[in-house]
Parts: C-alpha cells; structure tokens; sequence
C-alpha cells in the first residue's frame, strides 16, 4: 500500500481536523462525508477477531492525523453489535468484516437509517463481498457494491481514476493490494459510481449517491 493510502487520504481531505470534548460511551466515530468543516467523531465497526485486528486499523485511523485517539472508537460487531443510540453519537462510521456480523440484519437496518438520518458510512471488504449486511441495507439498495462473493490474487495495483478530483483520490498516486489483493467477486450497484479501478478493471472505490448521506465503497481488506 502506498505511503498514504485511500483511506488515509480519504480521511484527510473530508475531515478538517479540530479539537472536541471527549464523550466516550463504549467505542468510537466518523462525521457526514460531505461536510469537510464539523469537527467529527468517528466509529470503526469491525466483524474480526482476533480484537488486535480492529485496532489495527483504527491505529490507521489516527496515524492519519485526522483525529485524536479519543475521537475514534471501536466496536467488534462480531463477538457484539452496538446499539442505535451508541450508533447516533458519531457522524460517520467505516464497516468491514472478516467474520459474520453478530446481527447482520439488526446492524443492516440501524445503519440504513443512520444514512437516512444524514450521515456517512464508508463499507470496506469483507463487507462489499463475501460477509456482507443484511436487511434494510441489503434490500433497500445501500450496497455500493455487489457483495456476491470474494475473489483474491493476483497482485492487483491501481488502475484507472475515473474521478481523479474525487476525495478519496486526491494525492492518491499508487495503491498496492498485495499478494492476495482481496475483493468483492461483484460488480457496481445500480446507481453507484466508479471512483477508482484495479488494474484488472474491477472497482477499487466506488460512491454511492443519493441516498440521505454518501456511502463509499472501498473494495479491498
């Protein structure tokens, strides 16, 4: 991965970092994507384990400079899930799995309605392809991506920028994936557009307009 990676960047340039009063329930919170000025909480919600794995990326997270450590927080939605009040303090929230979410339709449905209600999801791997959500943000149409199923190898890089000024991809010059180069097996949802490619040509990012908040796609773990 290159030294400052989609998501970092991605957290760089929609965020303008400023100071907030810690109030800390049980885990952490991103704010709505399309408002770059509101100093922001943010939550990963991670399907993993073990919980070393969640850490790591909200390490990532912070090492970005975007937020202090005490802005950031997270939950296992594997060994948990978090409640829709917990879920109403933060602004924007990044999801990926490794393994099953606990309640993969209580969790569906509770972030289709914190989109409605105006703020950002970012969905990463597993949950764009093998270990995805379930309802209402399965049959409402949320996914940006369509999680049929995963595929790895081979190495797969950057491709084509379909949309260079694109928050993700500003300063995003290369992108490695690694020898695995994990990804959803599906294509893009009706109504989502490609943002980035990998070099084979299947979606690396993609935004999913038109709903209550932006929700993006990042296709790789």
């Amino acid at each position: 991965m290159p030294a400052r990676s989609a998501f970092r960047r991605f957290l760089s340039d929609l965020f303008a970092p400023a100071p907030r009063p810690r109030v800390r329930p049980l885990g952490g919170h991103l704010e709505r994507l399309d408002d770059r000025l509101v100093p922001a909480r943010v939550a990963v919600l991670g399907a993993a384990s073990p919980d070393a794995w969640i850490a790591d990326v909200e390490a990532k997270v912070v090492a970005a400079g975007v937020f202090a450590a005490d802005d950031v927080d997270t939950y296992n939605v594997y060994t948990s899930t978090i409640t829709p009040a917990a879920l109403a303090q933060y602004d924007s929230v990044l999801v990926f799995s490794d393994y099953g979410f606990m309640d993969p339709v209580g969790l569906g449905d509770m972030l289709a309605d914190y989109v409605d209600a105006g703020h950002g999801v970012v969905l990463a791997a597993f949950g764009t392809a093998s270990v995805p959500l379930a309802g209402r943000w399965a049959s409402g149409g949320y996914d940006p991506i369509a999680p049929t199923g995963q595929s790895s190898s081979p190495t797969l890089a950057l491709g084509g920028v379909a949309q260079p000024d694109h928050p993700v991809m500003l300063d995003v010059t290369t992108f490695g994936g690694g020898t695995s180069s994990y990804r959803s097996a599906g294509g893009l949802t009706p109504g989502t557009e490609l943002v980035a490619s990998w070099s084979n040509g299947e979606p690396l990012v993609a935004d999913r307009p038109g709903l209550g908040a932006r929700v993006v796609g990042l296709n790789f773990y």
